[in-house]
């Protein structure tokens, strides 16, 4: 309730915790919407009800909205699709602006 409301911050633990629910929430909506498409139904009731979910909880939909800036980040830099060498150093670059690791 505390992390969907928004307006307390998190303790770290309590973020892993908050954002491992909302990608679980996620995916519960991708992959229905993905099973229902397949038996023929394609009014994709699953990501419409995430959807909902996010506008009725302000802190969810902050959570979102820094996944997908993240995400066409990495669209930007991965289309066209790098390999090797090449996504790797993409990557350890990445990991390297949040002091995550040292490169080797």
């Amino acid at each position: 309730m505390k992390g969907n409301a928004g307006v307390d911050e998190l303790s770290p633990a309590e973020t892993a915790i908050y954002d491992a629910l909302i990608r679980k929430r996620f995916a519960h909506a991708f992959w229905s919407s993905y099973a229902a498409q397949q038996l023929g139904d394609t009014r994709d009731a699953g990501v419409h009800d995430f959807a909902a979910f996010l506008h009725k909880n302000p802190g969810a939909r902050r959570t979102w909205n820094a996944w997908m800036t993240i995400e066409q980040d990495y669209r930007e830099k991965l289309i066209p699709e790098p390999v090797g060498v090449e996504y790797m150093n993409i990557v350890l670059a990445d990991l390297e602006k949040l002091d995550q690791i040292d490169r080797p």
